[in-house]
């Protein structure tokens, strides 16, 4: 199956799509409102939601995960999309079995 891409900049790097055939699976509060169209990107958005996942963060390290990610979410909230996130970058990194 031929990939949606979910965020059309590149930056440095790689688009970072999603197999349709994923899509329907996740419901749209699984997603962020904002997914990082890089892998380093990617990265730093799943760090982050982890962290936020624990507790508060600083006011710096917040405006960044709200950048990456478009809003700064409760932790459960957090925990969920820092789920969807990896899912998605594992299937970049070591491509989708179908």
């Amino acid at each position: 199956m031929r990939p949606t891409r979910l965020h059309t900049p590149r930056w440095h790097g790689q688009a970072v799509c999603v197999p349709k055939h994923k899509e329907p699976a996740r419901h749209d509060s699984d997603l962020p409102p904002s997914v990082p169209a890089t892998l380093p990107a990617l990265d730093r958005a799943i760090v982050l939601l982890g962290n936020r996942a624990k507790g508060e963060l600083r006011a710096s390290v917040r405006a960044e995960l709200s950048t990456l990610v478009g809003t700064y979410p409760d932790p459960p909230t957090a925990l969920r999309w820092k789920t969807a996130l990896k899912s998605i970058r594992d299937d970049e990194i070591f491509g989708v079995a179908g």
